[in-house]
């Protein structure tokens, strides 16, 4: 995030923690606050995702990734936790669009673990 204010700064800290420590409800609730002062914050967008999906909220997740993809299409975070959330769903289309982006923007970065099971699962499914 370029520049947050200290409060913001503070904030996204705490829930650092927080999320980090394993309560993603805590967590949630302070990148929500941080987020409504920034709310064209794409990474605040993936982190209150983040958890949300760890809550098990799947809709309300897939919402913010989609959010901060709107925000950044560039995101390759995001659009590797958005694949995996709908390949975990069984949505396997969006699943791979959504993975094959993330390889596309970052193919040094992140272990891409959603195309891994996804072509793993079509393969199964032949």
């Amino acid at each position: 995030m370029a520049n947050p204010s200290p409060a913001i700064d503070q904030l996204v800290h705490a829930a650092d923690a927080l999320y980090l420590g394993g309560n993603p409800w805590a967590a949630r609730q302070k990148y929500s606050q941080a987020l409504a002062a920034t709310p064209q914050n794409p990474i605040l967008h993936y982190r209150v995702g983040l958890c949300a999906w760890a809550e098990g909220n799947g809709i309300l997740a897939q919402d913010h990734f989609e959010q901060a993809i709107r925000l950044d299409p560039n995101y390759a975070d995001a659009h590797d936790a958005l694949g995996q959330l709908h390949l975990e769903s069984g949505r396997l289309a969006p699943a791979e669009v959504h993975s094959a982006k993330a390889i596309e923007l970052a193919p040094h970065d992140i272990d891409w673990r959603c195309l891994a099971r996804l072509r793993s699962r079509s393969r199964s499914q032949d």
